[in-house]
C-alpha cells in the first residue's frame, strides 16, 4: 500500500476541518437572528459570554493537563459535556 504524503493529508484535514466549523458558525448565526431574533447586541453579548466561559473552563482543564496528565484532563472535559448539554436541554439557558 502506498503511503500518503503527510503535508497533503494534514492540509486536507485543516481544510476540511476549517470549513465544517465556518459552516457550523454561520449557520448557527443565521439561526440566532431568523428563528430565535436575537439582534446585532445580543449576539454581540452572546459570543462573548461564550469566549469568557471557554476562557474560564480552559483553566481548569490546563492545570488538570499540567499537574495530572493529558489524558485525564480531556476525559475530565469530555464526561462534563453530557451533563452541560443535559443541563442546557432542560431549559436553564433559555
Amino acid at each position: 500500500m502506498k503511503k500518503l504524503n503527510a503535508a497533503l493529508v494534514y492540509l486536507l484535514a485543516m481544510f476540511t476541518m476549517g470549513l465544517t466549523t465556518k459552516l457550523v458558525f454561520t449557520t448557527h448565526i443565521i439561526y440566532r437572528v431568523q428563528v430565535v431574533g436575537m439582534d446585532a447586541l445580543q449576539l454581540v453579548l452572546a459570543g462573548t459570554a461564550l469566549e469568557v466561559a471557554v476562557f474560564l473552563f480552559e483553566i481548569p482543564t490546563g492545570i488538570v493537563a499540567d499537574i495530572y496528565s493529558r489524558r485525564l484532563s480531556g476525559s475530565a472535559a469530555l464526561q462534563a459535556h453530557p451533563r452541560v448539554e443535559r443541563e442546557r436541554e432542560s431549559g436553564w439557558a433559555s
